[in-house]
């Protein structure tokens, strides 16, 4: 009876959380029935409204580019500039059409070096005829108001913001103060450093102009059109530092927008910046964010827009909200994660500005497109392969997280494999380089106080992290582990990069060599306090008999008994296989993990979330970024834009408060004066600079193991049709700059009659099954609890 008992459960668990997945037959669509495009994604969702979302939920990367188109988007062979072509020439108007960039005076800096190529303004003019979901127009105003209330949310400048995203559109000025210039010159922004227990002046905070002839609901601009917190300052903390509820030494990167001609539809605007924006439309001029101004602009120009369920009051929002009112091809009509299966949908717009053209060659074919919104983990990739496979879903995308099945997709003939780039998110291991900065030395200890974590600075020496890079067995991890699914990164920036190059060497898999390093390494000082971390392993390797003749058996043999070091790591649920990995390379050179099986280092959440919020979190209790000694890092670089990723991840901060993104600690000058000339510089120069980075990063500071970068791809079922290209590399490629499937270039073609169909269930049995399902699963285990 238990034996059968157990077998029920089984089955009614797989029917109640695979069946609702796999929900029709594959069949052709007929003209007159609606033609519905389903996409299968595995993502949490958040806030849409960019002034606020704090991330790429599922309504930021899926629905949201569908309902609220950018200006201009960045045609597939987009280099950046680094080419033949600059980055305007390459950019496809969408929103716009027509654009010009008055550039800065080519002038020396304060650190002696020349700034090139900066942007002062772009004109834009606006595309007539575009119509919002709600059937207003799109014009100069509406613009105007987009770029706008992103400012006034994120700096709080009506006292009813939120300043989540103060960093994204509010640029410090101390990181620019050295790169400023005769015309560059941010002086009016620039506030006094604080004391502690010192009261700021209101006049130091800053505003944003909106204009003296501009006005909104609830905004109040001063006679210049400035607009500022009347309650900047609120108190202090508990160690005197002020509590700024505006800008405090910030500027804004778009300094003001000006309306050049107003128009019932179109018009033309001017973008005024601050920064000198060497690399586009930061600051919120390049994000599809173009929502419509009529339902909006009275309750929520100074504040976000919460929540995503339209008609529902949000107890964050003032008023019940339809979100997504914008100008896309397709409508934003609901998700659910209550639902199952968990998702929603979008329906077509017929009034879409480039609809009639669109459809006189064949395209903007889906009527409504689906989502299925898959629980992350195992049983969600089995449930998001079986849809696939069983023609569920029409499309879904072969990530690091959710792979598909590969080899069945492959060998599938009615399904299309579009292989992209790989991963933007590169895997590494992240070795802790604070030995190496000030937090090492004593005076600082007071961070154990300030924040959660109870250990000594956990630096891992430098010459440790080079044999580590070189003795990281990377053809085991990528051919046996992942199947070949995989590369390795292409240095810092990684592979599908604009600046990346691949004569710029990295550290190889060499065993040898890696024992040769830890053999010759008598003195290890890249320290602030050489005498209390230095570290000789030469001295380390004779002690315990190991020489140039020890054999494998040898190492092996120090790491389980007598280690020349042992590590403290930390990884989660996915990085499992990584972990094994790794703890079998360091044993090949005398190195141990501190907690191999994972009974207190293998971290119950995600890595990436314990990591980005370091300062409040540690990974096992007592050991932060501050003291562990290596974790596993997704380090993320988009391909087209990674200025400030690379800045975030290599640059060392102004204050000695906290490292802010530079989670590993490795700061170096030479870095830093690379980092900000790589800004103030032309494309093709920026190159060179991001090159000169990755060489010295991977070839003399060594804070990552560089691991692998995912291969990944998108698979559609052959009875879509989709506008392909080739990209800038020669691969299949959508008609922008993406991975996702550009939705109103897509039309059914149906399959050929010969291929066969795959049996699916349909999705009112299933759906009824699964009920039944889980009432079964109950009515068990209640029995089983009776009778035990």
């Amino acid at each position: 009876m238990k034996n059968i008992s157990k077998f029920l459960i089984a089955a009614l668990i797989f029917s109640s959380t695979l069946l609702p997945f796999i929900p029709i037959v594959a069949k052709a669509q007929k003209e007159e029935e609606q033609i519905i495009f389903r996409l299968a994604r595995s993502a949490l969702p958040g806030d849409w409204d960019p002034a606020i979302t704090t991330g790429a939920n599922i309504l930021v990367t899926h629905y949201f580019p569908q309902c609220a188109e950018y200006p201009y988007g960045l045609n597939a062979q987009y280099d950046g500039g680094t080419g033949n072509k600059t980055r305007e020439q390459q950019w496809i108007g969408i929103l716009v059409t027509d654009w010009e960039t008055e550039w800065r005076d080519n002038e020396t800096n304060l650190l002696n070096f020349t700034n090139y190529n900066g942007r002062k303004s772009i004109t834009f003019t606006l595309r007539e005829g575009v119509k919002c979901h709600d059937g207003s127009d799109w014009n100069a105003t509406v613009f105007k108001w987009n770029i706008d209330r992103l400012y006034l949310i994120s700096g709080n400048l009506t006292g009813e913001g939120d300043q989540t995203n103060i960093a994204v559109y509010w640029s410090a000025v101390d990181d620019w103060a050295e790169l400023q210039s005769e015309s560059f010159n941010l002086s009016e922004y620039d506030a006094p450093n604080l004391a502690s227990w010192a009261v700021p002046d209101p006049d130091d905070y800053a505003g944003y102009i909106i204009g003296k002839d501009t006005k909104y609901p609830g905004v109040t601009a001063d006679a210049n059109g400035v607009v500022r917190n009347p309650n900047p300052f609120s108190g202090f903390t508990s160690t005197g530092s002020a509590i700024h509820n505006a800008p405090y030494d910030r500027y804004p990167i778009v300094r003001e927008v000006q309306i050049l001609e107003d128009k019932p539809s179109g018009g033309k605007v001017k973008v005024i910046f601050n920064r000198w924006n060497t690399y586009g439309g930061v600051g919120g001029v390049y994000l599809p964010h173009k929502i419509a101004y009529a339902p909006y602009y009275r309750n929520y120009t100074g504040r976000g827009i919460y929540g995503y369920e339209n008609g529902v009051k949000d107890p964050r929002n003032p008023t019940i909200v339809d979100h997504m009112i914008a100008t896309g091809p397709y409508k934003y009509v609901k998700h659910s994660e209550t639902a199952s299966p968990a998702g929603g949908y979008m329906v077509k717009f017929e009034d879409y500005w480039n609809k009639t053209a669109l459809e006189a060659d064949g395209w903007f074919d889906i009527d409504k497109i689906e989502i299925v919104n898959f629980p992350a983990g195992q049983l969600g990739r089995d449930s998001k392969n079986t849809a696939l496979l069983t023609h569920a879903i029409d499309y879904c995308y072969d990530t690091m997280y959710m792979p598909v099945d590969y080899e069945a997709v492959m060998a599938n003939p009615n399904i299309d494999y579009i292989e992209s780039y790989p991963s933007s998110y590169a895997t590494y291991v992240g070795m802790n380089c604070v030995n190496e900065t000030w937090w090492a030395t004593p005076a600082y200890n007071w961070r154990k106080f300030v924040y959660s974590d109870k250990e000594d600075c956990g630096g891992v020496p430098r010459a440790l992290r080079k044999a580590m890079s070189y003795a990281f067995n990377y053809d085991k991890m990528i051919n046996t582990v992942l199947d070949g699914r995989a590369v390795r990164p292409g240095n810092i920036v990684g592979h599908g990069n604009i600046y990346y190059n691949e004569s710029v060497p990295m550290a190889e898999y060499d065993v040898e060599y890696a024992r040769e390093i830890l053999l010759t390494t008598e003195e290890d000082n890249y320290t602030v306090t050489p005498t209390a971390f230095n570290y000789n392993f030469s001295q380390r390797c004779a002690e315990r008999g190991l020489d140039e003749s020890s054999t494998d058996a040898d190492w092996q043999y120090i790491a389980k008994t007598n280690p020349l070091f042992v590590l403290d790591f930390y990884w989660d649920g996915t990085s499992e296989d990584l972990k094994n990995v790794l703890l079998e390379s360091l044993a090949n050179i005398g190195i141990a993990l501190k907690d191999p099986t994972g009974a207190t280092n293998r971290v119950p959440t995600t890595i990436w979330d314990t990591v980005r919020t370091y300062w409040l979190n540690t990974f096992d209790g007592y050991h932060s970024i501050w003291s562990a000694n290596a974790w596993v890092m997704p380090v993320f670089m988009p391909r087209t834009i990674p200025e400030g990723y690379i800045q975030a991840w290599y640059f060392r901060p102004r204050t000695k408060t906290f490292p802010y993104y530079n989670w590993i600690f490795c700061y170096d000058q030479d870095i830093v004066d690379w980092i900000m000339e790589m800004y103030m510089s032309t494309s093709k120069h920026k190159y060179e600079m991001v090159s000169k980075i990755a060489y010295k990063e991977c070839n003399e500071l060594y804070p990552y193991i560089y691991v692998y970068q995912q291969k990944g791809g998108g698979c559609i079922w052959k009875d879509w049709e989709s506008l392909l290209i080739t990209n800038r590399d020669g691969m299949r490629a959508f008609y922008y700059e993406t991975e996702n499937p550009v939705f109103q270039f897509l039309r059914y073609v149906g399959l050929p009659e010969e291929a066969p169909l795959i049996p699916g269930s349909p999705l009112v049995i299933t759906l009824t099954i699964s009920v039944l399902s889980m009432i079964g699963i109950v009515y068990v285990l209640m029995r089983k609890k009776k009778f035990r």
